[in-house]
């Protein structure tokens, strides 16, 4: 709940003229405005009391029963138009309410100081549903403390005749030096709690009459019972009913307001890639202040929700939330500067990236939603989703490059390489592109030729060359590597053991199977070259 202050203090003081109960604004100087914050009709209830502690004590009952208000300590009465209570005994007996069916408490204070541990009592009745003086507890306008619901932080609580107590909280510290008007309202079937003309809490929990008072007096500034939870600060005005005014009675329901549908698109995506839909409302017929959404796949072994967006007119007031098995997203966003106004219509919510994971279809579904009008109630719009698809199909494949086998041949010859053995599994035309990776440069005849040729070059001894062919079907491509080793034809005829005969000068060379030896009987290894002769290879030359 909010307090809104003007910069330059008001001092805002309800008085009850004529049956009606309004708020006057009482600067320091100039002119304020009258404001009506309870204006009652001839059928609403006249107060039992109603004290505007504008003199001293005991205080003036203006609500004309006669039910003056009896102080207790010592109450402050000089600030003419106000009370000060010091926070340590001082209070003040109201009258006797014997009504157990409904009432109603106003009651506008200022805070002076903290409220201690367990809070103070704005006004309070003590009740007994045993009547025997030893199980009661109190109804209650009272402030917390440290040491239970909060400091500074309004409880609205009944005893009922069952003997249990029901209550209603608030969410913000009063104890704030602040003028505020808080009410407590009970009908006999449901509590509310108001804060400066806001209603911050309602509770249906119990309904029937409250527990009997058991002669006890409305209390100001204190509990109930014996005395306890002081108030410390100045009470400007208190109002009793021993029912529920008009303005105060709970309003029927707005009724809701038809909108939409929220569509999810179709979409179509394959294994492996990712596509997005969209979320739409198809008419706001009174705005949209926000929405909280739901949205999920119906299997989710097709696809994944990967990712979520929404609209830069709306802002996310909760992180979005995937789910850990990412079939499902949640979405809370407002509406903070009215860009969605009454009857637009398409208004894209969210935009999902949803992953192909498995060929097949499911539903998108918007498995919850609750948007809310632009207008000051934000009702909740009443609204049919409509189920968008995701179909998730295989997708092409790419196709399988085969550059041959590898093959050795002689310099000088023909070489055909050949990539006829490549496939594609969609049955797509495929083209070529071969390269050479490695080896002694060579012109092929079509590099774009399933099956191109070259001419081996001239080598020393043997060489490998290595090319490449690319395959591609028009959608994806693929690689193999083929090798092409080439033999020189010019190269010697062999090696051969030969025995040496060393008989004198003369030396004579004769084929044998084992390694001569030398007049050492060292090996001698000798190479036969039909370009050279026989040369020794320990010593090379011809002999």
């Amino acid at each position: 709940m909010t307090s809104t202050h003007t910069t330059e203090r008001h001092r805002l003081r309800a008085i009850v003229l004529t049956g009606m109960l309004v708020l006057s604004a009482l600067a320091g100087v100039g002119v304020v405005p009258t404001v009506s914050v309870a204006a009652e009709n001839a059928s609403s209830p006249t107060p039992l009391a109603n004290y505007t502690f504008d003199g001293d004590c005991p205080v003036a009952d203006t609500s004309g029963n006669g039910n003056e208000g009896i102080c207790h300590g010592g109450v402050d009465t000089s600030g003419n138009e106000n009370f000060t209570f010091d926070g340590t005994d001082d209070y003040v007996d109201g009258p006797e309410v014997d009504s157990t069916d409904a009432f109603t408490w106003v009651a506008q204070f200022e805070t002076s100081a903290d409220q201690g541990e367990w809070g103070s009592s704005l006004v309070s009745r003590w009740d007994d549903p045993g009547g025997d003086g030893t199980d009661g507890g109190s109804n209650k306008l009272q402030l917390g403390g440290s040491n239970n619901w909060g400091s500074g932080v309004l409880r609205f609580q009944i005893v009922g005749a069952d003997g249990n107590t029901y209550s209603i909280e608030g969410t913000e510290n009063l104890a704030d030096g602040q003028s505020h008007t808080v009410v407590g309202v009970y009908n006999g079937s449901q509590m509310r709690l108001y804060v400066d003309g806001q209603v911050v809490g309602t509770n249906g929990d119990y309904s029937g009459p409250i527990a009997d008072a058991d002669d006890q007096p409305m209390r100001i500034g204190t509990r109930g019972d014996t005395g306890a939870t002081y108030f410390a600060g100045t009470i400007d005005q208190v109002t009793i009913y021993d029912a529920v005014p008009d303005e105060y009675q709970p309003s029927e329901p707005e009724p809701t307001q038809t909108a939409g549908p929220i569509v999810v698109e179709n979409t179509l995506t394959e294994v492996g890639n990712t596509t997005t839909v969209n979320v739409t409302l198809e008419t706001a017929p009174s705005g949209l202040a926000g929405y909280t959404l739901t949205v999920g796949l119906d299997t989710g072994t097709v696809g994944n929700i990967t990712d979520v967006t929404i609209p830069d007119a709306y802002e996310l007031s909760h992180p979005t939330e995937i789910g850990s098995d990412n079939d499902t997203v949640h979405i809370q966003a407002t509406d903070l500067y009215n860009e969605t106004v009454p009857g637009d219509t398409n208004v894209t919510l969210a935009r999902l990236s949803l992953e192909g994971t498995a060929t097949g279809t499911t539903n998108v579904s918007v498995q919850s939603v609750h948007p809310s009008t632009a207008d000051d109630d934000h009702a909740e719009l009443d609204t049919t989703v409509e189920a968008g698809t995701l179909v998730v199909e295989e997708g092409e494949q790419p196709p399988n490059a085969d550059a041959g086998d590898d093959q050795t041949v002689d310099e000088g010859s023909t070489v055909t390489l050949d990539a006829s053995g490549s496939d594609d599994q969609d049955g797509d035309p495929l083209s070529y592109s071969w390269l050479q990776t490695s080896g002694t440069s060579v012109t092929l005849s079509d590099t774009s030729a399933e099956q191109p040729t070259f001419t081996a070059p001239e080598v020393s001894g043997s060489e490998t060359l290595t090319f490449e062919v690319e395959v591609d079907d028009g959608e994806a491509t693929d690689t193999d590597t083929v090798s092409v080793t080439v033999q020189d034809t010019d190269a010697d005829t062999g090696e051969a053991l030969y025995r040496v005969n060393a008989a004198g000068p003369e030396i004579s060379v004769s084929g044998g199977t084992n390694w001569g030896e030398d007049t050492n009987a060292n090996p001698s290894p000798y190479l036969l070259s039909p370009e050279f002769g026989v040369t020794n290879q320990d010593q090379p030359e011809n002999l």
